[in-house]
């Protein structure tokens, strides 16, 4: 059988009549050439697709710094107008806390024979630690609002048990006590039987408010208010506001309040 002869020419296979994407519109119309690494115009006046694509990522990304840009310096803003309105506040209501002397509600608790109680208020002062920029802005790092627990009395309490002083240690680090402390020797044989604290039943209570200027958020700090604990927690910026303070104020002398109600993140820490 003879064989058939093949020609120089291959025949390509049949396909269905399916359309490419039509990118034509991407390139510019006219003599193209186009060598893969285009910044430039070439013959004829026409821009590489390299060139367009490096343009469109130029000015989206021009775009979303632009709006970064514009969301800090508004959260910037929130952060540093909580600040102001918490120390303007606070200023005003240390003024009127100092002549009433209001008497807190707290428990101090330092072992189960010292208990602080309904011990009076004095001493309130609000204090923010700020930056001045290079425009003139202020530029908040903290607001401080502080005052003392007052007793007048002077307590010695005597431990025997490591654990029995560190605990102590404790509660008198987060009262901000400095104690005397001695240790007391047994007369016959020198060694130290027991450890005894001196110290002045005065406890200092204070709330510190730390803007986030990235976020547009504040976090705020109670030290002493009910007991010997700290209380943290987060609020966005524009919820500073005199209603939220009022409530913070209502907790400072004792009232029920809601200040905690939409606060988020809470903690609590105790010795």
């Amino acid at each position: 059988m003879a064989r058939k002869r093949r020609t120089g020419h291959a025949v390509a296979p049949a396909v269905k009549d399916d359309r490419a994407a039509d990118i034509s519109t991407v390139l510019s119309a006219g003599d193209q050439r186009y060598s893969g690494n285009e910044t430039q115009p070439v013959a004829g006046g026409t821009v590489g697709f390299l060139a367009q694509l490096e343009r469109q990522a130029r000015s989206q990304k021009s775009g979303a710094e632009e709006t970064d840009r514009e969301t800090l310096e508004r959260n910037r803003r929130l952060a540093n107008g909580a600040c102001k309105a918490a120390l303007d506040y606070w200023r005003q209501l240390a003024d009127h806390l100092n002549v009433l002397k209001p008497a807190g509600a707290a428990r101090y608790v330092f072992d189960t024979r010292n208990v602080l109680e309904r011990l009076p208020f004095v001493n309130f002062r609000a204090e923010p630690k700020v930056r001045v920029m290079h425009g003139g802005d202020e530029h908040y790092e903290v607001v401080n609002f502080q005052w003392q627990a007052r007793s007048g009395q002077r307590l010695k309490i005597d431990k025997e048990l490591p654990p029995e002083m560190e605990r102590l240690q404790g509660r008198l680090n987060q009262a901000g006590i400095i104690a005397h402390v001695t240790p007391v020797r047994n007369p016959s044989t020198g060694r130290v039987q027991l450890t005894n604290y001196d110290f002045a039943g005065d406890v200092a209570v204070s709330v510190r408010l730390t803007p986030n200027h990235a976020e547009g958020k504040v976090s705020v700090c109670m030290n002493n208010f009910d007991g010997l604990e700290r209380v943290e927690a987060e609020f966005p910026a524009f919820a500073v506001k005199p209603q939220l303070l009022d409530e913070l104020a209502k907790w400072i002398v004792g009232q029920p309040n809601e200040f905690l109600k939409f606060a988020q993140n809470v903690r609590r820490f105790e010795p």
